[in-house]
């Protein structure tokens, strides 16, 4: 490619210098941003990466186990696509590594058989899966009184600070500004009902 011809895109790896396994990827934003998406990722349990092999190795080793290196640049998303199933295989990633798919469009990635799904469904019946000690869990006063004084004058440290930063940035926060007006009318107008009265 010359040097005149626009970048579409990158081929990176992310190597783990733990245990040496890498992961193979394509990117049209920059490498950089690209790692701090799969890091945001591997903590969003939210997010389908989450359980995959590469987020699972980024939180056992840490963010900061991992070397990233740009293998080539594009000039074309079918040359984008070309090239990362030939890093792909090249570096074996699949077989050795935490590449779930050979790269490129229309990757399939992870899926299961509907005999892999159906033993999946048995095994979950009656299980009542979720998180039970959220929604519905009601604490009691003296709970919630041992909670707030555990946290009493607790501070993060730098680098927790940094590592939430982190997995916050880009993240979109709700806009909670309409729930609270209509939440603060409610109460003065139950204040002004009971004054009124």
């Amino acid at each position: 490619m010359s040097e005149s011809t626009p970048i579409f895109g990158e081929v990176y790896v992310h190597t783990c210098t733990v245990n040496g396994k890498s992961y193979v990827g394509q990117t049209t934003v920059g490498v950089s941003k690209r790692w701090a998406e799969h890091v945001r990722h591997s903590r969003l349990a939210k997010c389908a990466d989450f359980r995959y092999p590469f987020s699972r190795a980024v939180r056992k080793y840490s963010p900061e186990s991992f070397e990233s290196q740009v293998l080539a640049v594009a000039s074309s998303k079918a040359e984008l696509d070309n090239l990362e199933k030939i890093w792909i295989l090249l570096l074996q990633t699949r077989e050795t590594g935490y590449n779930l798919g050979t790269g490129g469009e229309g990757n399939p990635g992870l899926s299961h058989t509907a005999k892999t799904k159906a033993k999946i469904s048995q095994n979950r019946a009656g299980k009542g899966l979720g998180n039970k000690n959220a929604v519905g869990t009601v604490r009691s006063e003296e709970q919630k009184k041992k909670d707030r004084l555990q946290n009493i004058g607790k501070k993060f440290s730098a680098e927790h600070n940094d590592r939430i930063r982190i997995a916050r940035t880009g993240v979109k926060r709700p806009d909670v500004t309409a729930a609270n007006n209509r939440r603060w009318a409610a109460v003065r107008a139950a204040k002004a009902v009971q004054h009124g009265s």
